[in-house]
């Protein structure tokens, strides 16, 4: 899919996801997680996103929190990979 193709899906799961539409929800979190269609600067779409794991997080929750219980596996993955990596620039910062 090209990216001019991309930015119209992003577009639609965003105005579906101001319903609550759990596909538009989850896909939305799956464009972050992946750094798919999004952008640093959404007004002139500039810089490509590569990967945005708190926004994936917060599409998921909402996911989860509108009743879809099987994408919790993939938000509480996504949870301990951000925790381990806090956990890891931790102990990198300590032994500077």
């Amino acid at each position: 899919m090209c990216s001019n193709e991309l930015d119209k899906v992003c577009h639609w799961y965003h105005k579906a996801a101001e319903n609550d539409n759990k596909v538009a929800l989850y896909k939305l979190g799956e464009f972050y997680e992946l750094g798919q269609g999004v952008y640093i600067d959404k007004e002139n779409r500039g810089k490509r996103v590569q990967k945005d794991v708190d926004s994936a997080i917060y599409w998921y929750k909402k996911v989860v929190e509108n009743g879809c219980q099987e994408f919790e596996e993939k938000l509480s993955a996504l949870l301990n990979q951000q925790k381990r990596f806090v956990s890891f620039l931790s102990v990198k910062i300590l032994f500077r």
